[in-house]
């Protein structure tokens, strides 16, 4: 019966060993899931700002209009009427 008592103790001993989670690899899964979600989050966050943006301009109309240049006047050279 000793025998089967051991057999039985060592087998659930080892069964705990082998099921005992890994918690620095589990942290480390954790982590990179979080910087997933947070790069995720930033690139939303970016393309809604970018769309917004783009509707404002749309909405904005064409109150800006940007009007030419005059065309440059040419020099007039001012003589004085007197001789000197």
């Amino acid at each position: 019966m000793t025998d089967l008592d051991t057999l039985a103790r060592s087998a659930a001993r080892e069964l705990l060993d082998r099921s005992a989670p890994d918690v620095s690899a589990r942290y480390g899964e954790l982590r990179r899931i979080r910087a997933r979600r947070t790069g995720a989050k930033l690139v939303a966050l970016a393309a809604a700002v970018a769309v917004a943006a783009g509707g404002w301009r749309l909405a904005g109309g064409e109150e800006d209009v940007v009007e030419p240049a005059p065309a440059p006047a040419k020099a007039v050279a001012i003589t004085s009427a007197q001789p000197r």
